[in-house]
C-alpha cells in the first residue's frame, strides 16, 4: 500500500525536478519556476504524510485508480520528459508542459485514490487540489504575459 502513496509522492518530487529544470533553463524567469518547484516538494511531503493513515486503517487506499494506463499517462511520461530534457525548450513549450501535467492531475483527479479518513486529510486533499488550481492559474497568467513578450522581443 505504501508503494502507491510513494509513487504519488515520488511523482510530485519529479514535477518539483522539471519546474527546477525550467527554473535554470529561464534564468531570468527563476523565481517564479523555483516557487512553483518548492511547492511540488512541498505536496510531495504532505501525501508521505498519508502513509500512517492507510496502514492504520484510517484511510482506504483504492488501488484500481493506479492501473498502468494511469502510470504510463503520469509517472513514466514524465519520467521520459525529465530524462530527455533539452535546454533548447522554448517558455511557451515549458508553460505548455507545466500546465499539462497540472491540468491532467486535476482532470485524473488522483487523489480519489484513497478515501475514508479524517478531517485533516480532508484538509490536505482540499488544499493539495486548490494549490493545483493555484498552480494553472499562476502558469497561465505567466504564459500570456511572458510567452506574448518573448516573442515580440524576437
Amino acid at each position: 500500500m505504501i508503494n502507491e502513496i510513494e509513487l504519488m509522492s515520488n511523482y510530485e518530487s519529479m514535477i518539483s525536478e522539471l519546474y527546477q529544470k525550467f527554473a535554470d533553463t529561464f534564468p531570468e524567469h527563476y523565481d517564479f519556476w523555483k516557487s512553483i518547484s518548492d511547492e511540488e516538494i512541498e505536496h510531495s511531503s504532505w501525501i508521505i504524510t498519508l502513509s500512517d493513515d492507510v496502514d492504520s486503517g484510517v484511510l482506504k487506499l483504492h488501488k484500481s485508480v493506479f492501473t498502468e494506463k494511469f502510470r504510463f499517462e503520469t509517472i513514466d511520461k514524465l519520467r521520459d520528459l525529465l530524462n530527455n530534457y533539452s535546454d533548447n525548450i522554448t517558455l511557451k513549450e515549458a508553460c505548455d508542459i507545466a500546465l499539462a501535467i497540472e491540468q491532467h492531475m486535476l482532470e485524473k483527479e488522483y487523489l480519489s485514490l484513497f478515501s475514508g479518513g479524517h478531517e485533516a486529510f480532508v484538509e490536505l486533499t482540499e488544499n493539495l487540489a486548490k494549490e493545483t488550481r493555484e498552480h494553472v492559474k499562476r502558469l497561465i497568467i505567466f504564459r500570456d504575459k511572458n510567452v506574448n513578450l518573448e516573442k515580440n522581443h524576437q
